[in-house]
């Protein structure tokens, strides 16, 4: 064996190997140019190789010999299909390569067919999959009557529970009630014994107890899970009873469907209930089973409503102080935020991307309601209220959101309910959502898209609601 021939061999394929990666030296270029234009072998050589790289396809600017070892075109010679060209090393390193990136490839169809797979299935939301997300809150305790708390994780480490966002997590009640908004626009009832578990904006689950709950006007409806099937609502009012033997549902207003039944059902799934309607599905049966309609069995839509104690009515008047503009928010990314009063100062009009506040100086109680008329022709991002303690914007659960196409995770849809035109008149218990003392309120006309919100209040007043029992 010629051992000079062996490494004047090497020696050329790492130097064209050094010329593919861009690594060449300047003396190299002149060892590799010096081969190169002696030897018909030195380039075919090259030539294979470069020939094996392209199939990698690596970077060209990394492949390409400088300027001075290019060979010349006339010096070129055709590739033979010779044997004794030794390659070997060079094609099982492409073919290692190559099954690298079939297997690659193929994970990635796999991870892409089991996601098409799960798009819209009744699977994906057994599971409680949230377009949302789960890390920020979902909801808020807002009410409660004679309630007396189980022990749970979420709310053993929360001193006031009424009006403190809540995320994901277990609600526990021995006995009493407890009003829950959640942040997707469902308001729900849970009446104890009773355990619930938050799961997402619009999605709890009822191990046991009665629930009743209000979906309001949001598209995403209210998904209600328990262990024997899962119930779903939209604009539709429901109340449910949960056992370990059964599930019992009632269509108040609207209708319910129920799907993903622990067992195979003997009827095609979703299983619908229209409005006045009521079944049973029990435990280890595989039909659902028509039972009276009780609608006094649960909370009447009656009892949600906020009655104003005699005397305790205080107007606000926007013209008796400053507009202020609101933290970074208002006409931010150099968008016009205008603001008009008009009626003799009884009617603010706000257009743009428009924060606007006022300084109020309003103590907070849990039973401070605020109520206003609000009207919109242009609809913009958000529409809406919030108090303030210092000017700074840097809470997004501090938004009453009324109108608007954005929904935001850490702002609360369950007044986001403006039906399109006109006036129309909002009371929020605002007590229940803030604390201590706030010293301004602003208003909202928010787009930084278009910047063409349009938002009018007017008729913005204080009062006290009763108790109603709750």
């Amino acid at each position: 064996m010629n051992t000079s021939k062996e490494n004047s061999a090497d020696e050329l394929n790492r130097l064209i190997s050094a010329a593919l990666d861009g690594q060449l030296t300047d003396d190299e270029a002149d060892q590799l140019r010096e081969k190169l234009s002696d030897s018909p072998a030195a380039q075919q050589r090259y030539l294979e190789l470069a020939h094996l790289d392209s199939i990698l396809q690596w970077d060209q600017a990394n492949s390409v010999v400088s300027e001075s070892t290019v060979i010349p075109k006339h010096k070129l010679i055709p590739v033979a299909t010779s044997k004794s060209i030794s390659s070997a090393p060079y094609r099982r390193e492409v073919r290692q390569l190559r099954w690298m990136l079939a297997s690659t490839i193929l994970v990635c169809c796999m991870l892409a067919a089991l996601l098409f797979t799960r798009i819209g299935q009744p699977e994906a939301i057994a599971n409680n999959v949230d377009s949302y997300g789960e890390s920020g809150p979902v909801a808020i305790i807002s009410c409660t009557e004679d309630v007396v708390w189980g022990q749970t994780n979420l709310l053993d480490s929360i001193k006031n529970k009424v009006g403190t966002p809540l995320t994901t997590g277990w609600v526990k009640i021995e006995s009493g009630q407890v009003q829950i908004d959640f942040y997707g626009g469902t308001t729900v009832l849970l009446e104890g014994p009773a355990e619930l578990g938050l799961k997402a904006r619009n999605r709890v689950h009822l191990e046991s107890g009665k629930v009743t709950f209000f979906s309001g006007d949001q598209p995403e409806g209210f998904f209600l899970s328990s262990e024997h099937a899962q119930v779903f609502g939209e604009q539709a009012t429901g109340g449910m009873i949960v056992t370990a033997d059964q599930l019992e549902a009632h269509a108040i207003v609207g209708s319910l469907q129920l799907f993903d039944a622990r067992m195979p059902l003997d009827v095609p799934e979703p299983v619908q209930l229209n409005e006045g309607e009521a079944f049973v599905l029990r435990k280890g049966i595989r039909n659902v089973e028509p039972i009276p309609f009780s609608p006094t069995s649960f909370v009447p839509a009656e009892d949600l409503e906020l009655h104003e104690q005699p005397g305790t009515s205080q107007s606000f008047d926007f013209a008796a102080q400053p507009m202020l503009r609101y933290g970074f928010q208002d006409g931010q990314h150099d968008l016009p935020a205008e603001a008009t009063l008009v009626d003799n100062g009884t009617r603010l009009v706000i257009h743009g991307n428009s924060w606007k506040m006022f300084e109020v100086n309003m103590k907070m109680t849990d039973d401070l309601v605020i109520e206003f008329e609000f009207r919109s022709d242009l609809e913009g991002q958000i529409h809406g209220i919030g108090f303030d303690t210092d000017a700074t914007y840097n809470d997004r659960a501090s938004v009453m959101q009324v109108h608007g196409y954005e929904v935001i995770p850490t702002i609360g849809q369950q007044y986001n309910s403006y039906a399109g035109e006109g006036w129309q008149r909002f009371r929020i218990p605002v007590g229940r959502h803030f604390s201590g003392n706030q010293k301004y309120l602003y208003f909202v006309a928010d787009d930084d898209v278009t910047a063409r919100a349009e938002s009018e209040f007017r008729n913005v007043r204080f009062f006290r609601s009763e108790t109603n029992g709750r």
